[in-house]
């Protein structure tokens, strides 16, 4: 009947005819979208994360912190607080 050089589906359409491939190219829609979300959600709730408790330290900070550290000396505190402090 014409279905010797391809096996008939379910239906009676035949696996890789024009049903198949719509069918192949719908899964494949699908779950780029179903991806595209689950990537798009991760990432969402990661900058909400990062951002809800995690901002960075001022210049002035990170000088204080360095100071109470012992990695600089008073004078050079001084001048660059004073250079910080004028901006």
């Amino acid at each position: 009947m014409g279905y010797e050089s391809e096996e008939v589906g379910g239906c009676g359409t035949t696996v890789g005819g024009v049903a198949g491939s719509r069918w192949r190219s719908t899964m494949i829609v699908f779950w780029g979208a179903v991806v595209f979300l689950v990537v798009w959600l991760v990432r969402g709730r990661a900058s909400e994360q990062a951002g809800s408790g995690s901002e960075r330290p001022s210049a002035l900070e990170i000088l204080d912190e360095r100071f109470a550290r012992g990695e600089i000396n008073r004078e050079e505190y001084e001048a660059r607080r004073s250079v910080l402090s004028s901006r």
